[in-house]
């Protein structure tokens, strides 16, 4: 059998009260490019979620249909971080829409 590494969802929690208005690197380019991926993030975390969950069913292998589950508990809880980096962004950067 393959040695790889585990998959371990983790709560990941941040404090972005005192975060610069340029946070990566001082430069707005890099945080306006930076928030613009994380604004797009989530909805293909949604999508991989829901192709690796459509077929979890057809999993035979324990320990790949773990590790399954652990990458839906992780991505989800990489959703949930999302709406706290938006409401970051808005304040930082202003409205984008």
């Amino acid at each position: 059998m393959e040695d790889r590494p585990a998959i371990v969802p983790r709560r990941v929690r941040f404090d972005l009260s005192r975060v610069p208005k340029y946070w990566h690197s001082e430069s707005p380019f890099l945080t306006y490019f930076f928030m613009s991926l994380s604004i797009v993030f989530p909805e293909g975390e949604r999508f991989f979620i829901d192709s690796v969950r459509r077929y979890e069913d057809r999993i035979t292998d324990p320990r790949t249909r773990a590790e399954v589950r652990a990458f839906i508990r992780q991505e989800a809880r990489i959703c949930q971080i999302a709406p706290q980096f938006e409401r970051l962004a808005t304040r930082l950067l202003g409205s984008v829409c």
